[in-house]
């Protein structure tokens, strides 16, 4: 996922699921941050939903997440 402009932890952003039927719900607005954190706790999904962040006209979706914001729970107690 190449994106040109990556979101400030405090940008308003949309958490979305795909289930595998095709239906497309936005779960959670939130801060960028707070819906990575949310997607973090929700992925993988046990029925094959998708989830992905829309945020600033851009999709993150659970791979770049996972990737990108690693190090925010290196061994940090919630």
């Amino acid at each position: 996922m190449k994106l040109d402009i990556l979101p400030a932890g405090k940008a308003a952003a949309t958490l979305f699921v795909e289930s595998k039927q095709g239906v497309i719900l936005p779960v959670f607005d939130d801060t960028f941050e707070g819906c990575a954190k949310v997607l973090r706790k929700m992925s993988p999904t046990e029925d094959g939903s998708t989830l992905w962040i829309e945020c600033i006209g851009q999709k993150f979706d659970a791979a770049w997440v996972e990737a990108h914001l690693r190090s925010d729970t290196t061994g940090a107690p919630e």
